[in-house]
């Protein structure tokens, strides 16, 4: 199995909240940059996280990468945003952009000689109708839903991601949907469900806070993650990166997605 590939599952598991055990024979390769970026519209500071890539056998630790040149620009209205170095080696900040639907947006990054690009363009909103809890009853045993609800606009296509917590912990797969067979219709996302067959960690019981953040995402951003899956679930031998819409040659994603939050506390 391709070592590199296999990082790309372990690094971007942290931010996509996925997880696979593998133990493979493998050996040491020489490190390759992660990118991981993101442009919203919650008001907050956004963040490009720079790491590279660690032999299988070394602890999943986070490795920043210092000293890069990150720079967003805002193509529609026309703000390049120079992102500063944030509280963690890796980590570089906003400080001029905020991200608007409909705008569409560039990563520049510069480390160690060589040079990464990428484009992105934030989907218009689509807001949330309800969330709530559920419980069904599955071979005689109470099984709690949590789940949320959506309308999808009939004149547009759309493409969903979801990244769900409980009690700030995340859950560990990872969340998608598009329109291709439910446009302009009602549509839920199963959050987690207790079923009796998960970890105890991923159970949820009466006094559990989930949170979930609800997001819209573009064509490309919904490929990388469907394919991120795809990757996780395969049984295959022979696998392939995850796909990425960063251009020179390095793993991960930027993306300029809407974000609506919720929460509920089970009763």
């Amino acid at each position: 199995m391709n070592k590199i590939l296999i990082f790309a599952i372990i690094s971007l598991i942290t931010l996509s909240s996925c997880e696979k055990v593998i133990d493979p024979e493998l050996d040491s390769v020489t490190p390759q940059l992660v990118i991981e970026g993101a442009i919203t519209n919650t008001g907050a500071p956004d963040t490009v996280k720079l790491s590279k890539t660690i032999n299988f056998q070394n602890t999943n630790e986070f490795v920043g990468v210092a000293n890069a040149l990150v720079i967003i620009t805002d193509n529609t209205a026309g703000i390049m945003d120079t992102l500063t170095a944030g509280f963690k080696t890796g980590y570089y900040i906003t400080s001029k952009i905020t991200g608007t639907p409909g705008h569409q947006y560039s990563l520049r990054v510069v480390s160690e000689g060589k040079e990464y690009a990428a484009q992105s363009t934030m989907p218009q909103q689509v807001m949330l109708d309800s969330m709530y809890q559920e419980t069904e009853t599955i071979l005689g045993k109470d099984v709690i839903y949590a789940r949320c609800r959506y309308t999808d606009p009939a004149n547009q296509t759309n493409q969903y991601r979801v990244k769900a917590y409980k009690n700030n912990r995340p859950f560990d797969y990872i969340i998608i949907s598009n329109d291709t067979y439910n446009n302009g219709l009602s549509n839920t996302f199963d959050l987690a469900a207790s079923d009796g067959n998960s970890k105890e960690k991923d159970n949820i019981k009466v006094g559990d806070t989930i949170k979930i953040n609800f997001m819209c995402i573009d064509k490309k951003n919904y490929d990388y993650f469907n394919s991120l899956e795809q990757t996780l679930d395969a049984n295959s031998s022979v696998l392939a990166n995850p796909l990425t819409n960063i251009s020179g040659g390095c793993l991960g994603y930027f993306s300029a997605h809407t974000v609506e939050t919720r929460k509920i506390t089970i009763q």
